[in-house]
């Protein structure tokens, strides 16, 4: 039909077919943005709560019992990327006799690097004191999908290994420990430390031959649970500054006129130069956060602006379409009301995907 366009025969109208196919392209970036997104997070909701954890273990007839503690010194190379973190502590335990030397026979689970100085046992009042200096790198899962709002509870693991729980139990000794004041984290709170002495069940019985009927043997643990709360967001906005960069040059391209070839070349390598930059951006990222196995909300905004980089080549292809089907077309009508579109929607999704984070955080 439009090839069969004459001057002075049908102008009004096609004039407003031109405006209305025009009106109708440019949102469509809005559409194809929102409605992926409305499926990409999770709705607004209160974080979940943990279940309760037992602090006081049914202590089973029989076993030898054993108070302990820790004293967390400090903590340090909180890595992400490694998912370890180090710590410093003192653990201690009292028991009635000297038969059973619970520290000596004590490993970190979650251990990767661990150093134990200063150990000793020592008669105290009537009582058998053991002590030990701990340091060392362990192993956590961090949990990045909300960063930079997310917290976080550190898990120091502890298990008597030398015998079943039936014959030797830990009872946690809650008065001393805790966390020292001074401990600081750069960009986190620390807030105040958790202990319990669970009994963990494998289920084997390393081949103890008492066991054989039961199938499964079970082990005194000593658990410290550390919170922290991100304090910063100095990272976050490290991390997202490329990206945020990237995205303005993008907007700032539709302003090119895509009449002139060499503005056009120039608005399409400033879309390419804008896809790359997003790309290595969020390459880099993972660096920081390491790799997970859902989306982060760094990931989010990344995706969403390779989104808009992608929707801004298609309209600036469209854009010269528009020139070559019709020489008298301006296609700044059209260039900018799709700025405007693809810039409020992705400013509207960036900050949902933050409240989201927020919320969930």
């Amino acid at each position: 039909m439009f090839d069969q366009y004459e001057p002075g025969c049908a102008g009004p109208t096609r004039q407003t077919s031109w405006r209305f196919l025009i009106r109708s392209v440019s949102m469509l970036p809005a559409v194809v943005l929102v409605v992926p997104l409305a499926f990409s997070a999770p709705a607004l909701a209160a974080p979940t709560q943990a279940p309760p954890v037992e602090t006081s273990p049914v202590l089973r007839a029989g076993a030898v019992t054993c108070t302990a503690g820790g004293y967390v010194l400090g903590l340090h190379d909180l890595e992400p990327a490694k998912h370890s973190f180090g710590a410093d502590l003192w653990l201690w335990a009292q028991c009635d006799s000297d038969v059973v030397r619970p520290l000596a026979a004590t490993e970190f689970i979650n251990g990767r690097d661990v150093k134990i100085t200063q150990a000793a046992t020592v008669p105290r009042a009537g009582k058998f004191w053991s002590y030990e200096k701990v340091s060392g790198t362990f192993e956590y899962d961090w949990q990045m999908a909300n960063f930079p709002y997310d917290r976080q509870e550190l898990v120091l693991e502890a298990e008597y290994v030398a015998d079943i729980v039936a014959n030797f139990q830990f009872v946690p000794d809650l008065g001393g420990t805790r966390v020292d004041p001074d401990v600081r984290a750069e960009g986190w709170k620390v807030g105040q430390m958790e202990m319990t002495a669970p009994i963990h069940t494998y289920p084997t019985t390393f081949g103890d031959p008492l066991l054989q009927q039961t199938r499964e043997s079970e082990y005194s643990r000593l658990e410290f649970r550390i919170p922290l709360q991100r304090d910063s967001t100095f990272t976050f906005m490290k991390l997202t500054a490329g990206v945020y960069s990237a995205v303005a040059m993008v907007i700032l391209s539709f302003f090119l006129d895509s009449r002139q070839t060499s503005l056009m070349s120039a608005r399409m390598s400033m879309i390419v130069g804008s896809l790359f930059a997003v790309l290595v951006n969020l390459r880099a990222t993972e660096g920081v956060l390491g790799r997970a196995e859902g989306l982060t909300l760094v990931d989010r905004i990344h995706l969403l602006a390779l989104l808009v980089v992608f929707l801004s080549g298609v309209c600036g292809i469209l854009s010269r379409w528009l020139v070559e089907r019709d020489a008298r077309v301006v296609p700044s009508w059209f260039d900018r009301r799709a700025a405007v579109v693809l810039a409020f929607v992705f400013l509207a999704s960036n900050a949902w995907l933050v409240l989201n984070a927020q919320a969930n955080g």
